[in-house]
């Protein structure tokens, strides 16, 4: 969609000054709703349409009202209507698949797989269900772990093909897969084209990697982009934390270059990362409004 991203760049170039709450952004911003537990979906949704954004992630996650085991039909139905009315998209449904060491836990995953992609489907039927996962382990993991994750991956190709969806892996800072360089790797062993991949440079453990360079090692499988800030205070390795758009460490102006470089035409889905939604005081609407202002300047 060449034509598309040019003409959204070219809009984004003539902004001036901070969004307002309501005004349009050019570019196709997204926010996950794993930010939003403690607003009613819909309401959410809306408020999220009136501040600028574009499209929502849905968590399929327990302790959220989009749970795909307790979310109704009669709640998906007004979650499909609200982005009926707002003109807001579904980019991706949210799971979360790590590995696992129990083996009941790895024989659930194909049953989780289904509900996320029905969820999916209940509240967009058009679009094309796509999931996104992180894959859990710790940094430096046992080689074992990565051929049952393997394994893992690849029994997943077949069902996911049936059901004519995809799932995005996500390196993860603190996890076995925790540079894009690894995920890239990872992708090219399991070599199967329902897999693919989220880009999130608040992920990149070191701050000396070039955003082009990780980026374009996963460009070719690329589904769409999480964002977000990461700040620390004696060093990235030891005291990494996560934070709002703007706030942290991340090389704006490179990610911002290699963005447009890369010819990607979204779409950028802001993740507030737990870390920031469970401390005493946060406001998503807040952090909402925050993200948008902040990327709708630092990304043109």
């Amino acid at each position: 969609m060449p034509d598309r991203r040019q003409a959204l760049w070219s809009g984004f170039s003539l902004l001036m000054g901070p969004v307002q709450a309501g005004e349009p952004v050019p570019i196709p911003l997204s926010f996950s709703l794993y930010a939003t537990r403690s607003l009613p979906t819909v309401k959410a949704i809306g408020s999220l349409a009136q501040i600028g954004y574009q499209g929502i992630e849905l968590p399929a996650l327990a302790g959220f009202a989009t749970d795909p085991l307790i979310c109704s039909k009669e709640s998906r139905r007004e979650i499909r209507k609200a982005l009926a009315d707002t003109g807001l998209t579904l980019g991706s449904v949210m799971e979360s698949l790590p590995y696992p060491e129990d083996p009941k836990v790895l024989a659930s995953y194909p049953d989780r797989i289904q509900r996320a992609v029905e969820l999916f489907r209940d509240v967009s039927p058009e679009g094309t269900p796509l999931l996104e996962t992180i894959l859990g382990g710790k940094v430096g993991g046992r080689v074992a772990a990565h051929d049952g994750m393997l394994r893992m991956l690849r029994s997943w190709e077949k069902p996911l093909l049936a059901a004519g969806a995809k799932i995005a892996l996500k390196a993860h800072r603190f996890q076995r897969v925790n540079t894009h360089l690894l995920l890239a790797e990872l992708l090219k062993e399991v070599g199967s084209p329902q897999i693919v991949a989220t880009f999130d440079p608040s992920h990149e453990p070191d701050p000396r990697v070039d955003p082009a360079s990780a980026l374009a090692s996963v460009a070719k499988k690329l589904a769409f982009i999480h964002i977000k800030d990461v700040d620390w205070t004696i060093s990235p390795q030891k005291d990494a934390r996560f934070v709002l758009p703007g706030q942290g460490k991340l090389n704006w102006p490179a990610f911002a270059k290699a963005l447009r470089s890369s010819g990607f035409s979204g779409p950028i889905c802001v993740e507030v990362s737990r870390q920031i939604w469970e401390a005493k005081g946060y406001d998503a609407l807040a952090a909402a409004k925050t993200s948008i202002t902040f990327l709708t300047r630092a990304l043109r």
